[in-house]
């Protein structure tokens, strides 16, 4: 194992770089280009190749120290995750608003039907960023967890046919 970690931590960013950049190949050669040039830079620049440093106060063994890095970079993961669903919610929200003020627009009514299509708008968007973003995330676990990247698409999947069920009672009127 020691032997293991002195050889990967004498790898170059280009050895980096391929072992974690996008299959270039086939369909995938178009949609990982960003992703694989973002991989470039950051296996090219030596302040961001992975890396585990840390200080910790008092006596703590091995143990502790890397299940304080990993309780860390869990809870760093679940607000990264939590922040990009926010901002997924709030990009859908504002794509689909320009619906609340054309209703504005008629008088009388136009305020209050404005009031309620916003509450059924905001609805829509968590729904549509619900769907969204495990589909997202099931795209990305297909590259590093295929298993579990077919799990979240089927519950995608199931996600999308129970909105579409839903959607139809609403429309048949039960």
């Amino acid at each position: 194992m020691k032997q293991r970690r002195l050889e990967a931590a004498k790898k170059t960013g280009d050895e980096l770089y391929e072992e974690e950049k996008c299959p270039d190949g086939g369909c995938f050669k178009f949609a990982c280009g960003f992703c694989n040039a973002i991989t470039w830079f950051f296996m090219h620049n030596a302040g961001t190749i992975p890396q585990i440093f840390g200080a910790w106060p008092n006596k703590l063994s091995v143990r502790q120290c890397f299940k304080s890095a990993e309780n860390t970079g869990r809870l760093l993961k679940w607000g990264l995750r939590l922040l990009g669903w926010i901002l997924l919610f709030a990009g859908v929200y504002a794509l689909f608003s320009p619906l609340e003020v054309i209703l504005d627009i008629i008088p009388f009514l136009g305020p209050y039907l404005g009031s309620g299509v916003s509450w059924i708008l905001w609805a829509v968007c968590l729904m549509v960023t619900a769907v969204l973003a495990t589909f997202i995330v099931s795209l990305a676990y297909m590259v590093y967890h295929p298993l579990m990247g077919m799990l979240y698409m089927v519950f995608t999947g199931c996600m999308v046919a129970a909105i579409g069920y839903g959607s139809t009672l609403i429309k048949s009127g039960h």
